[in-house]
């Protein structure tokens, strides 16, 4: 049970940054 906790605080960590990516380059876009 405990490793699947760890498992999934990992992929929401991972989504989390990937996510925060896109918003990064969204806005890099925006603003030349």
């Amino acid at each position: 049970m405990g490793h699947m906790m760890q498992a999934l605080l990992q992929l929401m960590l991972q989504w989390s940054y990937l996510m925060d990516h896109k918003i990064l380059s969204i806005i890099l876009c925006f603003h030349p």
